[in-house]
């Protein structure tokens, strides 16, 4: 939760079908203009240019879910001043803040344009199960999966592999966010303890552990 969202009051009000009471909508008025006041972006002074952005990416995101921020620079420059780098960046941190998008500046290379289908992706590896009968040889390391939270790359291959998504293509930034948001974390194992021969990612699902892992996560 956001400060902003933490510094939200929640009222109730009374409003009648029947009969108009000006001093209940006033009351709304007074408090809407509280909380904006409260805001951090309140104030603030925000460019044209970014508007033009936003509408643009907003008209993007019904074809893409996700975006890569090389894009999104190319489609600033349509704007009579494009935003530079700076610029952007704040543009993106913002919408980050109130939830338009999915942007850390330590994970640049892509912007999540649809938080629904961040969603969906989460979803498909927390409950994975539906995916088992896709492939047998992998059976040992799905049951790890259900019975310590043990998630392998071929599992993940699997689930990706059978979506109807884009969820393959941009598999490895879904993880880095995942693991930004702990739905998964990386084991602390060194290279002498992964099984031989294997230097694939693996991960743990916190919420799927069942049995005492055998070593500290």
């Amino acid at each position: 939760m956001t400060e902003d969202e933490q510094r939200h009051i929640k009222h109730e009000y009374f409003i009648s079908n029947t009969e108009d009471d000006p001093n209940v909508f006033q009351q709304i008025r007074e408090d809407i203009l509280n909380l904006a006041r409260k805001m951090k972006t309140w104030n603030k002074e925000y460019p044209l240019k970014l508007i033009q952005l936003e509408k643009r990416l907003q008209e993007k995101k019904k074809e893409l879910p996700i975006i890569s921020l090389n894009e999104i620079k190319h489609i600033s420059t349509d704007a009579p001043k494009p935003p530079n780098d700076e610029e952007l960046r704040l543009f993106l941190e913002f919408h980050h803040e109130i939830r338009a998008l999915v942007y850390f500046k330590d994970l640049p290379s892509y912007i999540i344009l649809d938080t629904q289908w961040l969603s969906d992706a989460f979803r498909c590896i927390v409950i994975a199960k539906k995916f088992t009968a896709i492939s047998i040889r992998n059976k040992t390391k799905w049951d790890e999966l259900y019975s310590r939270g043990k998630l392998h790359n071929e599992d993940l291959d699997d689930i990706f592999s059978k979506s109807k998504n884009t969820f393959s293509k941009h598999k490895d930034h879904i993880l880095n966010v995942m693991e930004k948001f702990d739905i998964i974390i990386r084991p602390n194992i060194s290279g002498t303890e992964r099984d031989v021969g294997d230097d694939k990612p693996l991960y743990y699902i916190p919420c799927m552990i069942k049995s005492e892992p055998e070593c500290d996560i």
